[in-house]
């Protein structure tokens, strides 16, 4: 709200100030963390302001003729600058501003000359007559006037940028003046994950046993779009159960129809999972299409009772994995401290070193303590190292990520030192997190 909508609802308070509104803000997080759709309530919520909104995704820009991309891009800008004020987001952005070092094609790094460019002529915008004679081919006098009249307060533009890869981008489109604002959207912790929860089960019909902060905490690693999923597979699950266990049976059977049904539960108990137990999926599949082809609508009284629950939500978390955990990245492991025998003495000073800084911060930063940041485990194979480290991260309610040191080793030049800094800016956005590193020497 400060680095968007003061200055585009308020440019005046600017301008008398002498204060210059920031051009650009940059949204870095995991993919599904909620970029776009930030950008999309902010352009809706100012829309009421006159704000005019300007979305294009970064690979609609790149173009095969020499020179469209560019002129995409000044014509993007230009339009908003006419329209102003105006917002422009752009989505994917790493695809068409990588580091021109690194450019492989000499497109890549005109793109990127032009996007700045232009992010610096929003500060330095021509007069409102000369733009009204760039973009209108018929110019009212008396609009005119207006216009000088009020050419005192500068429209504001500002541009959003989302992307999954921040360090990708091009270092000058950092710096101060253009992309000057970064927000972080990392992974929600359990909180946040409630919150979402609560906003996607809005306009659920819920059982009255239902508990969002079990399952809000059952979901670590999970970002808005992957609980977004997850409501719609509950969803589905409650659907089928409800057509398997609801409407099947309020369907009248006939005498042969009963007879059929009989025989296929005995030979269901007879030849478990053979062709018995073929014959009974067949029968519930049967009396559902049956029932597809009758179009009886269910009474109020019958609609009353029909809801989702919390076992719909349960078995949903086990079918719906989390981005992250198919990434390899940030999970909370199932491991407790009843599954570790003896090493007592190493279970308080696990829990002194990690648990006590990530569930009591207050303490050490009130006796003025700093955290240990890091515990080095030792001791012969198969004695107890990565049990103990996920017991640890069960306990103090963290993510953790196993990485075994061969996994990050790459012949190529500099890409073993880019895998440990994307672990690190993984683990970053996962926080609080616990990182075992197995086999690292």
């Amino acid at each position: 709200r400060e680095l968007v909508e003061y200055p585009l609802a308020h440019p005046e308070i600017y301008a008398h100030l002498g204060v210059e509104p920031p051009r650009g803000v940059l949204l870095h997080g995991p993919p599904g963390s909620g970029k776009s759709m930030l950008a999309g309530a902010l352009a809706a919520e100012m829309h009421e302001c006159g704000v005019t909104y300007f979305k294009i995704s970064a690979p609609e820009v790149v173009s095969g003729m020499s020179g469209e991309s560019e002129e995409t891009i000044r014509d993007l800008f230009n339009s908003a600058k006419a329209a102003a004020p105006a917002l422009i987001f752009i989505d994917e952005i790493d695809a068409i501003t990588p580091k021109r070092e690194n450019a492989q094609r000499e497109m890549e790094r005109r793109i990127v000359a032009q996007l700045l460019t232009c992010m610096d002529d929003l500060g330095t915008r021509p007069p409102p007559a000369q733009d009204s004679k760039r973009f209108k081919d018929d110019v009212d006098e008396e609009q005119g006037k207006e216009d000088a009249s009020s050419s005192d307060i500068p429209k504001t533009v500002i541009v959003i940028g989302a992307t999954n890869r921040p360090d990708a981008l091009d270092s000058a489109l950092r710096r101060a003046g253009r992309f000057d604002r970064e927000i972080c959207m990392g992974v929600p912790d359990e909180p946040a994950r409630l919150s979402i929860l609560r906003v996607l089960t809005s306009r659920l019909r819920l059982s009255g046993d239902f508990n969002l902060e079990e399952i809000a905490r059952r979901t670590p690693g999970y970002v808005g779009a992957d609980l977004a999923a997850l409501s719609k597979e509950a969803a589905a699950i409650a659907i089928n159960r409800i057509f398997q266990t609801v409407l099947v049976p309020r369907e009248p059977m006939n005498n042969a129809e009963r007879a059929k049904e009989e025989e296929g539960k005995e030979e269901k108990e007879g030849g478990g999972d053979g062709e018995g137990g073929a014959a009974g999926e067949a029968s519930e599949m049967s009396g559902a299409n049956k029932l597809l082809n009758k179009f009886t609508p269910l009474t109020s009284e019958e609609l009353e009772p029909l809801a989702l629950t919390m076992s719909d939500f349960e078995k949903a978390v086990e079918r719906v994995q989390p981005s992250a955990k198919r990434e390899g990245f940030a999970t909370v492991p199932d491991v407790t401290w009843e599954d570790v025998g003896s090493l007592g003495e190493v279970r308080e000073e696990l829990e002194l070193s990690i648990c006590e800084p990530i569930l009591h911060p207050q303490k050490f930063s009130l006796l003025g303590l700093s955290a240990p940041t890091g515990v080095l485990l030792y001791g012969p194979p198969g004695c107890g190292k990565t049990l103990v480290a996920k017991a640890v991260a069960r306990e103090s309610g963290a993510n953790f990520i196993s990485v075994k040191g061969p996994e990050l080793l790459n012949k190529f030049v500099g890409e073993s030192e880019r895998a440990v800094r994307q672990l690190f800016q993984r683990a970053s956005a996962s926080a609080p997190c616990v990182v075992f590193f197995d086999e690292l020497d």
